[in-house]
């Protein structure tokens, strides 16, 4: 039993996993700006060439083009599957530093680790293209084939791996065979001469077949971990930009004027009471417009104080 208990941490460490040693320390800075990018809403949707929204889900290999304005961040929300179908991305309008390109991509299906072919992405005017930020906000491990990803690739948590193209690796030039002979080895005769080689008149021997070249080998050439640093445009930022509106007017609070009787702070309920006179109190009243149901509560009261005083005097004519 003591045994038992023994080999039970051992065995518990044994089964751990390793830890993955090529994915780079996420900067909280970083963490905290993908977190913020990754709420923004997509404001950009992606078109065929007709200028129709594209129908979902997108077909194998097809040519999307964006519409981007350019007085704000234009933001396009991605699946990884939906990201890898797309051929080509077509930009009406090339994306500028104070109004950039962010793609946001999902990758939550494919576990976080995804394999992503870069698109062709073209200006409609011809231009370089620049400043789109490709965004894998929750992404552990990409690895990037193709074309190179104009712009920034921003995935802090991931590890982001280049395919290299694969170069032949040198091989030696084929050497030919000796060509084999086809009469038979010629006999000394007699008198010491050399016999023919063959017969008179037969045609000369051709030459054999040479040997087939050898098949160039295809050396694997291993993915390059991108470490450089990513440096964002200026311009990306989700809020919209400011609208021109009057500025609201300050406007005073009656209650809160001098002399309205306001109490002060930390004043108790007698020094607030005395803090107004009365004759003040009684002008108030009497400046406020008389309604309908005024008039019948100062009758009701009328009514009311004649009744008293003339229960009272009544009381007094029976005693």
């Amino acid at each position: 039993m003591c045994g038992v208990l023994l080999a039970l941490p051992l065995a518990m460490v044994l089964a751990a996993p390793p830890a993955r040693a090529g994915a780079p320390a996420p900067d909280p800075v970083d963490l905290e700006r993908s977190m913020s990018l990754a709420a923004c809403a997509p404001n950009v949707d992606l078109r065929g060439p007709d200028g129709q929204p594209l129908p979902r889900p997108l077909a194998r290999g097809v040519r999307a083009l964006v519409y981007l304005r350019q007085d704000q961040a234009n933001v396009l929300t991605l699946r990884s599957g939906e990201l890898n179908r797309i051929a080509e991305l077509i930009l009406a309008t090339p994306p500028t530093e104070s109004a950039p390109l962010l793609v946001n991509v999902d990758t939550r299906l494919v576990d976080d680790r995804v394999a992503w072919v870069v698109p062709r992405v073209t200006d409609i005017g011809g231009g370089p293209v620049g400043s789109v930020v490709w965004h894998f906000p929750s992404a552990v491990r990409i690895l990037v084939t193709g074309p190179q990803a104009p712009g920034v690739i921003f995935a802090p948590r991931a590890e982001v791996l280049v395919a290299a193209s694969p170069s032949p690796s040198p091989s030696p030039s084929p050497s030919a065979s000796p060509v084999p002979s086809l009469s038979p080895a010629a006999t000394p005769s007699p008198s010491g001469s050399r016999a023919p080689a063959g017969p008179v008149g037969a045609p000369p021997a051709e030459p054999g077949p040479l040997l087939a070249a050898r098949p160039v080998a295809m050396r694997a050439v291993p993915p390059v971990v991108r470490t450089a640093p990513v440096v964002l445009p200026d311009g990306l930022d989700c809020a919209p930009p400011p609208s021109a509106s009057p500025s609201p007017s300050t406007t005073v609070d009656p209650s809160l004027a001098p002399g309205s009787g306001a109490a002060e702070p930390g004043a108790t309920g007698s020094a607030a009471a005395s803090a107004k006179p009365v004759s003040e109190r009684l002008t108030a009243l009497a400046s406020r417009p008389v309604t309908w149901f005024g008039v019948a509560g100062m009758l009701l009261g009328l009514a009311l104080l004649i009744a008293v005083i003339a229960g009272g005097r009544a009381r007094r004519r029976f005693r």
